[in-house]
């Protein structure tokens, strides 16, 4: 039978397990491409699909548009006598997006996609974004210096189905050639190519920190547009725009959803399997990452440094990938990969039997910001996770000790009884 705390403890759980399940169903997945269906195959695009063979709602839908050429890049098979890309952490398959900052405005590219919130309060999004030298297109000049952040502009629009708020109803969007290189393209509603304006704007950095200009080293990033006044029928136009001179950078595994709430942060929480042990138990250390609750997001850094006394005997599971590790007394995991719905770690540790609570109690703590991180970028809660172990010394109820009795008393003990017992019966026969 469970005990008041333990009913309490498990009643606690249950509703946080519930509340964390609730929260995971409000999300739609309205849009989700890995881009890994191009209508060309890569010799056919030869590296790049930078003359335009194609364009990108071709293949990947026709809420897609874009300026000028766009590209679809290819990392896998190589191609012979050909710049190819690489993908060291495998996280875009064959193919991958991409658009350039171009030499000047009129070749100046960006990628716009439309949304229809279907009445939802919020349109949530992640996507992997990588900073590489654009290859195997003759005109580029060099691009800047690989290894610097790169920034992006993301501008979010409002196509209305009726017209409002100074606006025209659109049914779809065109993009055109910005004022000034650098500066986001221009987006028209349609079909009176009314120029809108952005209801919401952001500007997300991309760093390649590989040391090879053709390698992709993603960045991950999370957008939420908070759409709770759109009418029926209007749409979120979400533009990627904005790179300065010759920057080029690539887009993948872009998941959007609608949903009741915003992206629930990241964040890292722990707990031990039982409140106390005795030297020489056991127990694990649970470390739960909370993901976005919309995709995968890349680049985990985790450090878990177990307090003496105990000992950190192993990893009995960890479902956040990455290279996972026991160094001393310490967990290391890098490059991990955190699933919209989060992941776990557990750890062994055992209190040794050799320390018979030189302490009342131990606790751990993963320091946000410092053991724990995002080396794609992600933003963190900014909350520390802590837990406490108890150590509880058992105490050994005394023993009982027998008393000897003298040999000579035990047999004046007999004797006086004997004496006794042949009275009584003497006393009974009369």
């Amino acid at each position: 039978m469970l005990s008041p705390c333990s009913s309490l403890r498990a009643a606690t759980t249950l509703a946080m397990l519930a509340c964390v399940w609730s929260q995971a169903q409000a999300q739609t997945v309205i849009y989700q491409q890995n881009f890994e269906a191009p209508a060309l195959a890569c010799g056919q695009l030869d590296g790049t699909a930078r003359t335009g063979a194609t364009r990108l709602q071709d293949d990947f839908g026709n809420n897609f548009r874009q300026l000028n050429s766009a590209d679809v890049l290819c990392i896998t098979p190589p191609i012979a006598g050909k710049q190819n890309y690489s993908d060291p952490s495998g996280t875009a398959g064959s193919y991958t997006i991409g658009f350039y900052g171009s030499i000047d405005t009129a070749n100046t590219e960006a990628v716009g996609m439309a949304f229809d919130p279907d009445g939802q309060p919020f349109v949530n999004g992640s996507l992997a974004l990588a900073h590489v030298k654009l290859a195997n297109y003759t005109a580029t000049p060099t691009s800047p210096t690989i290894g610097s952040p790169v920034s992006i502009t993301m501008a979010y629009y409002r196509l209305r189905a009726v017209a409002g708020g100074g606006e025209p109803a659109s049914t779809d969007f065109s993009l055109s050639s910005p004022t000034a290189l650098g500066q986001p393209a221009i987006v028209r509603g349609l079909p009176t190519s009314t120029v809108l304006t952005p209801i919401q704007t952001e500007q997300v950095t991309t760093t390649n920190s590989t040391g090879n200009d053709y390698a992709l080293d993603w960045n991950t990033h999370t957008f939420s547009v908070d759409t709770s006044g759109f009418a029926t029928g209007d749409k979120l136009v979400v533009l990627f725009t904005g790179l300065a001179l010759n920057e080029y950078v690539a887009i993948d595994n872009f998941v959007v959803t609608t949903s009741a709430t915003a992206p629930v942060p990241l964040q890292v929480s722990k707990t031990f399997t039982t409140d106390t042990v005795q030297p020489g138990q056991n127990t694990q250390i649970s470390i739960d990452v909370q993901g976005n609750n919309v995709g995968d997001t890349l680049g985990l850094n985790l450090r878990d440094s177990v307090p003496a006394p105990l000992t950190l005997d192993g990893i009995a599971s960890n479902s956040c990938a990455g290279t996972a590790m026991v160094t001393g007394n310490a967990l290391e995991l890098s490059g991990g990969t955190v699933p919209a719905a989060g992941c776990q770690v557990v750890l062994n540790t055992t209190w040794p039997a050799s320390d018979l609570c030189s302490l009342s109690s131990v606790t751990n703590t993963i320091v946000d910001g410092s053991d724990f991180s995002f080396s794609s970028g992600a933003a963190t809660a900014g909350i520390d996770a802590t837990a406490s172990l108890a150590c509880n010394r058992a105490v050994t109820p005394p023993v009982a000790t027998p008393t000897a009795v003298p040999l000579g008393g035990l047999w004046v003990s007999l004797s006086l009884g004997l004496c006794l017992f042949g009275l009584a019966r003497r006393y009974q026969q009369r």
